[in-house]
């Protein structure tokens, strides 16, 4: 792969060897505004493994009915894109948690705030 990435030898060293570890990792990637998070993500993994929603919220989140309507169809894509047989786990990374409700009951495995992660 011919990569854009300038200066990130380590974090991409250390993102290599959790993609290839025969365990269940979890990363969270954070950091300010604007560097480049996404970016190193999407070009180090050529979208392979994942894909993601992120914004901001100023509460708990709520995934209403249309929005669960959009995962839904992310998860189905997904599946038929990579063509991927293992199961797949929604975990909500948010400042403030989500709101239980019937979609968040039906659609998300895992849930972690900014508290669980550096509390």
């Amino acid at each position: 792969m011919k990569s854009m990435l300038v200066g990130r030898k380590d974090e991409i060293k250390t993102l290599k060897k959790l993609y290839k570890s025969t365990r269940s990792e979890f990363v969270a990637l954070y950091g300010r505004r604007r560097v480049g998070k996404t970016y190193l993500i999407k070009e180090l993994f050529e979208n392979q493994f994942t894909f993601q929603v992120t914004g901001l919220s100023q509460d708990t989140f709520t995934i209403t009915k249309s929005y669960a309507s959009n995962l839904r169809n992310k998860i189905s894509t997904f599946r038929q894109e990579t063509a991927t047989k293992k199961t797949i786990f929604l975990t909500f990374i948010t400042t403030f948690g989500v709101t239980p409700n019937q979609y968040t009951m039906s659609l998300v495995q895992n849930g972690l705030t900014l508290d669980d992660l550096f509390g």
